[in-house]
This record gives structure tokens, C-alpha cells and sequence, in this order.
């Protein structure tokens, strides 16, 4: 496992829908913004990987387990942990939390590192995940009740973030 990193937050208005629940694209963009916070947080932000080797993080894969929306105005925690990792592949958990430690939403979620130069992925793994601390080869569990977005490619903040919409 990696290091965790949590970071406590309000769900605005404009992420949410006209029930007043957090919108599924506002969740997928709050934990992509959060775990660029932790990679800013450990010396290795995505500018400065993007910048120094040319290369640039994408979510290949998502993996939802909704126990309750977040609704507009409600505090919540989320946590984020860099999981494990292999040759091509770096899988990522999100968990966010009610006041009172509740899980109410789950993601998992598999990353790729992508070369600007050849739109290809690289396997320059080692020097950017070791300082996550994480195992090579340990995927997380598959959960059975979960909605599963496995077509869903989406180019981190650098590039098509606002596509997307979150």
C-alpha cells in the first residue's frame, strides 16, 4: 500500500444536481484534483513530471461503489491512496466520508503514464512510485455491486480536464 493523504471539503452548489445530490462528474473531478495534491504534496505534481520528463498521468478506468451521494453543502472527507502498481498500470483508491466516517462513496481506479512525444505509454515507473511506497504487482479486490465506466479515457488536468466537465 501507499501513503494515504485526506483533505476535508464542502460540496459547492454548482457540483451538484437539481436534487441537490453531488453530481457523479463532479466526484471524478474532485478526486482527480486530490490526488494531484498529494503527487504536489510528495515533490512530484503533475507539472513537474509533465515538465522535467515529459510525461503526463490518464485514468484508464473507474470503478464506482455509491453507498449515498454527497448532497450540496455537506462537509465530507476524502481520502486517496496510490495502491500498488505494475509494469504498465498504477491503481489508485478514493474513499468519501461523512462527518461521521462513513463511507459514502468508493472509487478504484487504474492510471497509465503517457509520453507527450508519442501519445504512448511509458513504463517509466520506478522513480515516480517509489516514493509512494508501493507494492509492484498487487491489484486491488474487484467489487461486485459497482458501476463500472471501463471506456472512460480522460487525459489528467494537463489536458483534457475540462472536457470532461467534472
Amino acid at each position: 500500500m501507499g501513503i494515504k493523504y485526506q483533505q476535508n471539503y464542502q460540496v459547492p452548489f454548482y457540483e451538484s444536481d437539481a436534487f441537490k445530490k453531488m453530481r457523479i462528474s463532479s466526484l471524478l473531478a474532485v478526486a482527480l484534483q486530490i490526488s494531484g495534491e498529494q503527487s504536489t504534496a510528495l515533490g512530484r505534481s503533475d507539472v513537474w513530471v509533465f515538465e522535467r520528463y515529459g510525461l503526463f498521468w490518464a485514468v484508464i478506468e473507474y470503478e464506482l461503489t455509491i453507498h449515498r451521494l454527497p448532497e450540496f453543502n455537506e462537509k465530507i472527507t476524502i481520502e486517496t491512496e496510490a495502491t500498488s502498481y505494475n509494469k504498465f498500470f498504477c491503481y489508485r483508491n478514493f474513499s468519501f466520508l461523512d462527518e461521521n466516517g462513513e463511507v459514502l462513496v468508493e472509487i478504484r481506479s487504474t492510471w497509465v503514464l503517457m509520453d507527450k512525444a508519442t501519445r504512448k505509454l511509458t513504463v517509466y515507473w520506478m522513480k515516480l512510485l517509489i516514493l509512494m511506497n508501493l507494492k509492484k504487482y498487487q491489484k486491488f479486490h474487484v467489487l461486485i455491486n459497482s458501476v463500472k465506466l471501463t471506456n472512460l479515457v480522460m487525459l489528467k488536468k494537463l489536458f483534457i480536464l475540462s472536457v470532461f466537465q467534472h
